[in-house]
């Protein structure tokens, strides 16, 4: 999808891992045996708008809505529900960009009834996916496994890909 100074789409497309064109498909990452767990987050980019307007009214649309300013709070939020969700299921693992590995993450929420907005005007939602990992994840995908390892954050999602062999 285009966005400003990207005419092609995201600059990491094939480049990373845990980006679309390298990353594997759901079902290569996930047990789909097992509960997979949809964890979003929302933030209020409209309250936020309005807040930078007050401050900086000489500010235009674009400036006053650009991610700098809100996505790094948006992100922990998410982590922060997520963090939970690996607590409360042990052994599962989280996949924060799940469009990657080629889930409809609009049409997902669409169909749960909480609608995405594209792009963001009033509420921003943050999607991430926690489930089981497969048993061969490490050895089908071993640098997708290592980067979903560097993303887990928290210490039990690590202990969760140890169990499940993807690191030692």
């Amino acid at each position: 999808m285009p966005y400003p100074g990207h005419p092609r789409g995201c600059p990491n497309w094939n480049k990373r891992p845990t980006c679309p064109g390298r990353a594997p498909q759901i079902q290569e990452v996930l047990d789909l045996k097992y509960p997979v767990f949809l964890v979003y987050s929302e933030f209020n980019l409209a309250a936020h708008v309005e807040s930078l307007r007050e401050r900086h009214p000489t500010w235009t649309e674009r400036q006053l809505r650009c991610c700098l300013y809100w996505q790094g709070h948006a992100r922990s939020m998410l982590r922060r529900k997520v963090t939970l969700a690996l607590r409360a299921y042990p052994g599962t693992i989280a996949l924060y960009c799940p469009e990657a590995c080629g889930v409809d993450v609009t049409r997902l929420m669409a169909d749960i009834g909480v609608p995405l907005e594209w792009p963001p005007r009033v509420v921003v939602r943050q999607v991430a996916l926690v489930g089981s990992p497969k048993s061969d994840l490490v050895a089908a995908h071993p640098e997708f496994a290592a980067a979903v390892l560097a993303g887990s954050r928290q210490p039990f999602a690590r202990e969760a890909i140890s169990r499940a062999g993807l690191c030692s």
